[in-house]
């Protein structure tokens, strides 16, 4: 697996920030060229072509600097033959939400194709997004944050569980997640991101066999969480967490939250910390 190459062809300029009236430069916060994350042509000449347009020097310093913040120290992108991935830090945590990294490369969509071209790195960057949440959710669709490569997280000692064979209680927290909070949105973030991407390219390539099973469980998990309190008595639930904390709401209560009853909507035992 080889990190992102920067072609000789990308002219990238490193002192993006424009003049102020007074003549004095405004100020560049962003990473040295060598040590972004990720470069895309594409977002550096939309980035100089709608800076030109803003007349007021902090509002455009502030554009300049947090436009392509995501990509700059975000996003660790890698391909191997012909497949694409791409893992987004969310902000100073080491690990990726599904909620978040779709989030954060949503302001790149609408430069998916630029200029009547189509961008191919920011084309491989979304791709290779939708190939790593795929494996999340492959991995566990009740999980909310993932890990880079397997290893601890201050969550591993999550009380969280999953159903087994002949209805046995699994434990469910492995090294593959950072945590494993079951909020809705985090599901229909991955859906999101999948649907903006073929509504802006077209493009069938990264949804294959394994997007297809992906698609499945999430809808298995929609259906399970539809049901009421009452239906779970006699089994192991779908879903149990618990955590040792004296915050009410980053638990459950009796691991699987407040009774509730079937009335067609699908339940979300986590509130979203941000907005889809």
């Amino acid at each position: 697996r080889q990190s992102i190459v920067v072609s000789s062809d990308w002219r990238v300029d490193d002192r993006m920030a424009s003049a102020t009236p007074s003549g004095e430069t405004n100020s560049n916060s962003r990473p040295p060229v060598e040590k972004r994350q990720f470069v895309s042509p594409t977002v550096e000449l939309f980035l100089e072509s709608f800076a030109s347009n803003i007349n007021d020097p902090r509002l455009r310093e502030l554009f300049v600097n947090c436009f392509p913040n995501t990509l700059d120290t975000t996003v660790r992108f890698t391909q191997s033959r012909d497949r694409e991935d791409t893992f987004v830090v969310t902000g100073d945590i080491n690990a990726m939400w599904l909620r978040d990294s779709t989030n954060q490369v949503m302001p790149y969509a609408i430069l998916l194709e630029y200029s009547g071209e189509k961008s191919e790195e920011l084309v491989a960057l979304f791709r290779g997004l939708i190939h790593r949440q795929t494996k999340c959710v492959l991995l566990d669709p009740y999980a909310n944050a993932f890990n880079f490569t397997p290893g601890p997280s201050q969550w591993t000692s999550d009380l969280t569980f999953k159903t087994g064979f002949l209805n046995s209680k699994v434990p469910a927290m492995t090294f593959h997640l950072h945590e494993r909070k079951y909020e809705l949105d985090s599901l229909c973030a991955t859906l999101k991101l999948s649907s903006v991407y073929f509504d802006k390219t077209k493009d069938l390539k990264p949804f294959d066999h394994d997007w297809i099973r992906g698609v499945s469980l999430i809808l298995e998990v929609m259906r399970e969480q539809q049901k009421g309190s009452l239906e779970d008595l006699g089994q192991n639930p779908a879903y149990l967490f618990q955590r040792n904390t004296t915050q009410a709401s980053d638990t459950l209560s009796h691991g699987t939250g407040a009774p509730c009853q079937r009335t067609g909507l699908v339940k979300s035992a986590f509130r979203p910390s941000d907005g889809l």
